[in-house]
């Protein structure tokens, strides 16, 4: 299952932007918590998170798509296993989403972030951390 993941994010990555329409009807189903369960899953599944960010940024943020975003992102920065796959989909946000669509769930996100860092800080975490606030 995982290669289909990255072949889905390699062939997003290679077409211009806009995304199609099929790409987008796919999308929130690569949100569903049944997925992220395989830890084989994750790295492909942040590659194409990653590209959809990436090619449909407009795309992402319409429509309150930006919320289940976040709880993957809030998913993999809670496992000392996957944090830095979280700060890889959450600094594609920073980079291709302007202040406006990233604005109102900054908060949210600097909670999580703290959270994690008062409960298991380690200095593969802390250096993600600094690396995304650079990016901001």
């Amino acid at each position: 299952m995982p290669y289909v993941f990255q072949i889905l994010s390699l062939l997003l990555e290679v077409r211009p932007a806009p995304i199609p329409e099929p790409y987008m009807q796919l999308y929130p189903h690569l949100l569903t918590p049944a997925l992220w369960e395989r830890q084989s899953n994750i790295p492909p599944l942040v590659r194409l998170l990653q590209a959809y960010i990436c090619k449909g940024a407009d795309s992402v943020a319409a429509s309150d798509k930006i919320m289940p975003l976040l709880g993957v992102f809030q998913k993999l920065v809670a496992s000392k296993n996957n944090d830095h796959e979280g700060f890889y989909v959450l600094s594609s946000l920073v980079e291709h989403l302007s202040m406006a669509q990233m604005g109102p769930h900054l908060k949210s996100v600097f909670i999580i972030l703290f959270q994690r860092l008062q409960s298991s800080k380690t200095t593969k975490y802390v250096k993600s951390m600094c690396w995304v606030l650079l990016g901001l």
